[in-house]
């Protein structure tokens, strides 16, 4: 079954009618060396798609496709199509290989088999492309729109 990552997340926070707001942050590494950080990112879920802007409102990460599972607390989900907003296009990234876990409690949680910890609806993304470019971001979600 096929579903976009923050699906539970958007069940969750609408059930709780909880306040969903917090700024992450996504740090691109590219195959050169280079690497630019964003703080401040935007981490939006827009129906059934993933949306992360550049705190000046220029770039957008998009997860538009994800397979995902739960992992004891975690959704944890593989991206299959992500793309790349920016100037007015839009453009396909080709994955080389990715996750996202995203914990959809109230509480503070630890991966599993690992010390890292995620926030109450925190996100933590990882994305590897083919011609070698390394995008992470991590944070909380800020908005959900069925």
């Amino acid at each position: 079954m096929k579903r976009v990552a923050a699906l539970a997340m958007l069940a969750l926070c609408t059930a709780l009618a909880a306040p969903c707001l917090a700024k992450g942050t996504a740090r691109v590494h590219e195959s050169d060396g280079s690497v630019r950080v964003y703080r401040n990112v935007t981490i939006d879920i827009v129906r059934r798609t993933l949306r992360v802007t550049s705190d000046d409102g220029r770039t957008t990460f998009v997860i538009n496709q994800s397979a995902c599972a739960y992992v004891g607390m975690f959704e944890h989900c593989t991206p299959l199509r992500i793309s790349l907003e920016r100037g007015g296009t839009t453009r396909t990234l080709d994955i080389a290989n990715g996750t996202v876990y995203i914990n959809p409690t109230n509480d503070t949680q630890a991966l599993p088999r690992s010390s890292t910890q995620l926030p109450p609806h925190g996100i933590m993304l990882t994305v590897q492309t083919k011609i070698g470019t390394y995008v992470s971001i991590n944070g909380r979600i800020d908005s959900l729109t069925r």
